[in-house]
């Protein structure tokens, strides 16, 4: 369980409620993965905003990408493109202002 109340319990990927449960190993090693919490709010689709504030002298007609290992975020992505530059374009949203939104997989 999630937190210190029943208000967080697991949930199935469309949201619905999972009723107790139980695991039997016999032999070997199970991997058992939650695919949502009813709270705090995370049941559903999700996204990663990330805003970046560059240098002032970066070109405004330029092209700002973001590298990072992402395949850690558990949304989807590849980790053959970790750190690999100029897959993930931001879009300009204001002066030396930039933004990506990475939706869940």
């Amino acid at each position: 369980m999630l937190g210190a109340s029943w208000t967080n319990v697991e949930e199935t990927a469309a949201c619905g409620y999972v009723n107790n449960r139980s695991l039997t190993v016999n032999g070997g090693t199970e991997t058992d993965t939650v695919l949502n919490w009813a709270a705090p709010s995370t049941c559903g689709n999700a996204e990663a905003v990330i805003n970046v504030a560059v240098p002032a002298n970066t070109p405004s007609t330029g092209t700002v990408y973001i590298a990072g290992n992402f395949s850690t975020l558990g949304i989807g992505m590849s980790s053959s493109n970790d750190w690999a530059a100029g897959l993930y374009p931001l879009t300009k949203t204001g002066t030396d202002e930039w933004q990506i939104i990475v939706p869940a997989a």
